[in-house]
């Protein structure tokens, strides 16, 4: 009844932003941080869930980005960036990246947590499931935010488990359940 009660007051477009919210947060995803370096060679990193093969050939990805994060603004600068998916473990590099930056200092302090190297001019995590570097090949309007796509240039990958995130926790595959295949 309490439901019904706050439903009812709620108009429906923001009733139904509440539930699309809701019902993404039920999604579970790999966590990313996408990461580039500007025009004068200052880092920028983000966490992300929104990432996803696009194409094999040729290999792409795409990566939302929130049109107000300055990792979107270095990537422009130099339409390179590098996607790197988590692996178990890395819960305090995604917590480190997920964070606002207001100074350049503070975008930069987030590189101290995890071990960074560059290689194609961005910066890459080592000991990620899965590191990426793309050149933009195509930015489209999203609403908040922009969707991005980039050509794959070089892949880097790790024989582990990777770090997810739904249900606004961070979850693990537990390597003892397998669904059967039909």
């Amino acid at each position: 009844m309490m439901a019904e009660v706050l439903a009812s007051r709620l108009d429906p477009e923001e009733e139904l932003l509440g539930a699309f919210r809701e019902g993404m947060g039920l999604m579970t995803s790999t966590v990313a941080i996408i990461a580039a370096r500007n025009d004068a060679g200052f880092r920028f990193g983000m966490t992300a869930t929104a990432v996803c093969s696009l194409s094999l050939s040729p290999p792409s990805v795409v990566v939302c980005v929130n049109k107000t994060a300055k990792t979107f603004e270095a990537l422009r600068e130099t339409n390179l960036l590098s996607v790197n998916l988590l692996a178990e473990g890395q819960e305090l590099i995604a917590n480190a990246f997920a964070r606002h930056a207001n100074t350049q200092g503070e975008a930069d302090a987030k590189f101290s947590t995890g071990n960074w190297t560059i290689r194609d001019s961005v910066p890459v995590l080592d000991g990620a499931l899965s590191s990426m570097t793309c050149e933009l090949s195509n930015c489209f309007d999203g609403g908040t935010h922009w969707i991005v796509v980039g050509a794959v240039l070089t892949v880097l990958n790790q024989d582990t488990n990777p770090l997810l995130y739904g249900r606004k926790n961070y979850r693990r595959i537990r390597n003892d359940t397998v669904c059967p295949t039909y």
